[in-house]
């Protein structure tokens, strides 16, 4: 078996497996398990090798544990996002010119359901509350939104942006 220099052990290894078996797969998860395993039972001769190897799985693990918690979070702020801009157009499509208090309320209502626990999802119940009290939505609910043409501006300014976007490099 020969390592070429753009090809990882891991590659490598299931290169050479692969033409000896067909479909053959090799997990890197498992390898990485089994040469714990083989190196365990060999403890006395390669304890330095093992403990550096253990560290460095820790840190490879600690790594694709924060990964994938980003990931989740853009999925999350994605998905939140998507249902906001949609609720937000059904409305505006059902109400070009005009809404009462109590739909706008409704409205809101829906949005702010739609949120998760996190800093930034206060950050946008901050910003319906805003919108609620600059359109006065608690008061005569049956009555129709003053100004809709602000309105309708206040509700495409809605954002649920992650806070810590602007703390990332």
């Amino acid at each position: 078996m020969a390592f070429d220099s753009d090809e990882g052990t891991h590659d490598a290894l299931e290169h050479a497996a692969a033409r000896k078996l067909d479909g053959f797969h090799l997990d890197k998860v498992g390898l990485a398990r089994n040469i714990l395993d083989v190196l365990t039972h060999e403890e006395d001769a390669l304890a330095d090798a093992i403990a550096i190897l253990d560290n460095n799985f820790r840190v490879l693990f600690r790594e694709l544990s924060s990964r994938q918690r980003k990931a989740l979070r853009e999925i999350t702020t994605e998905r939140t996002t998507s249902k906001i801009k949609r609720l937000r157009n059904s409305f505006l499509l059902d109400h070009p010119a005009g809404a009462t208090r109590e739909q706008a309320t409704l409205l809101l209502e829906d949005i702010d359901a739609s949120l998760d626990n996190s800093v930034d999802a206060d950050d946008l119940r901050s910003q319906l509350l805003t919108v609620r009290r600059t359109f006065a939505l608690d008061e005569e609910p049956r009555d129709p939104i003053d100004d809709f043409a602000a309105f309708q501006e206040a509700l495409q300014r809605l954002a649920y942006r992650p806070v810590n976007a602007a703390q990332e490099p």
